[in-house]
């Protein structure tokens, strides 16, 4: 028996959706196919009809004659893939196409694949076709950026900015006109990062600090804005080494977190500059921020260490904590390191230098030095046994029997001649001593 007209609720699309979802559509003798038929004087209304598989319909249902598909209000696309779309997709019943913005006009590309992928923004506009999921794919939900997976991580385009993130949850942006100088981050745990070039520039991997092995882990690809003809390439990298958040690399630009260390990202309160532990000589700092100055204070702690394990002097107090008294004795080369590193850590801060008001050559044998922060270098500090006391010494005569005698000590210029050799010895060694002590 066949059903008769409905009294008419809907526009033309959401009457082509009605006979989608209706029982009968999935009817023994239905041909699921939903045709607008337009105006039908017999209901005086436009009907959608369910054909049937002997071309005679099933199910008729009524809209609006005033409602079809072509009077739809364009809706936003949002951020899409310019071809996968061109043949129209289906909007609640109603077919529409990508109108696209020419303002918006991008193209991925992965590294050795051929094929670029258009990246495009506009609107859905209705071509004034019904049209069920069955048969057009269905209108995707509007977003503001296009995702591309390539190899284990997802690059995301949208009108100002670039994007990568992992399935771990670590996600890191660049801004199209703000990322001048190229942005690489890493995560808190240096286990994943990513790098997103400068226009028209090369990647910047992480750079492996003591223990790691960064290595690419999808093959790399670029995004061009084809309306500025710049070019930006991107890669993601996972950590095959061990992760060592601890010990900096000055100037890696890969501090952890998003926006790395090359001024992209947003600033934060203060320096951001931490630093825990390092207390004793179990135990290293660890810090944050001012890579350079993790570094010293790294070499402070070793230094400090240095020191104790040599005998080399007393040291009291946390050498990296600035905020805390510092005290270290004694007039070694170790000892003298020390302090000046000390204030160099701490400069301009509570704490400076040595952190002691005394000497700074107390405990020393000669406690006359000449500065505050110096090392007191002088012949004083040189072992000069084996080398004389200084005055000429008695050389007797040498005798060559009938060819005669030879007085060394009548000659006037041997002696000067033994001094200015002393001299010479005492200067290479020094200059030997030093280079050992304070490396080369």
């Amino acid at each position: 028996m066949l059903a008769p007209p409905q009294a008419s609720a809907f526009d033309a699309g959401q009457a082509a959706m009605s006979c989608r979802n209706s029982p009968q559509f999935k009817a023994g003798n239905s041909a699921r196919q939903c045709v607008d038929k337009g105006y039908q004087a017999d209901s005086k209304s436009c009907e959608v009809w369910l054909l049937a598989t002997n071309g005679n319909f099933i199910s008729r249902i009524p809209y609006d004659c005033n409602q079809k598909c072509n009077t739809r209000a364009d809706g936003q696309a949002g951020m899409i893939n310019g071809t996968m779309y061109s043949g129209g997709v289906c909007d609640n019943g109603c077919k529409v196409q990508p109108n696209l913005d020419p303002g918006t006009n991008f193209s991925l590309r992965e590294n050795g694949n051929p094929n670029a992928i258009p990246i495009r923004s506009g609107t859905w506009r209705a071509t004034g076709d019904v049209c069920i999921p069955d048969d057009t794919p269905p209108k995707p939900e509007s977003k503001d950026e296009y995702c591309h997976q390539s190899g284990a991580y997802q690059v995301c385009k949208s009108k100002d900015k670039t994007c990568i993130s992992t399935v771990s949850g670590f996600r890191t942006c660049a801004s199209d006109t703000a990322n001048q100088k190229g942005h690489t981050a890493t995560n808190n745990s240096r286990t994943e990062a990513a790098s997103i070039s400068a226009p028209n520039s090369g990647v910047n991997p992480p750079s492996n600090r003591p223990g790691e092995d960064w290595k690419p882990s999808g093959p790399g690809g670029s995004i061009t804005n084809n309306n500025g003809n710049t070019t930006n390439n991107f890669n993601g990298y996972k950590n095959e080494g061990t992760p060592n958040g601890n010990t900096p690399t000055p100037g890696d630009g890969s501090g952890p977190g998003a926006g790395g260390s090359n001024g992209n990202g947003e600033q934060g309160e203060g320096n951001g500059n931490t630093a825990t532990g390092g207390g004793n000589c179990a135990s290293p700092p660890a810090t944050g921020g001012d890579p350079i100055l993790g570094m010293i204070a790294m070499q402070t702690w070793a230094t400090r260490c240095a020191a104790e394990k040599a005998n080399g002097g007393k040291v009291t107090g946390d050498v990296g904590n600035c905020e805390a008294p510092f005290s270290v004795e004694g007039d070694t080369v170790q000892a003298n390191q020390l302090r000046a590193q000390r204030a160099q850590l701490c400069a301009g801060r509570p704490g400076e230098g040595q952190g002691s008001t005394g000497n700074p050559h107390e405990g020393a044998e000669d406690a006359d030095g000449p500065g505050k922060w110096s090392w007191k270098f002088d012949e004083s500090v040189i072992d000069k046994s084996g080398f004389g006391g200084g005055s000429c010494p008695q050389l007797g005569t040498l005798d060559f029997g009938r060819f005669g005698t030879v007085s060394l000590d009548g000659q006037t210029w041997w002696c000067p001649l033994i001094a200015a050799m002393r001299t010479v010895m005492l200067l290479l060694g020094m200059f030997i001593s030093f280079r050992v002590v304070f490396g080369d």
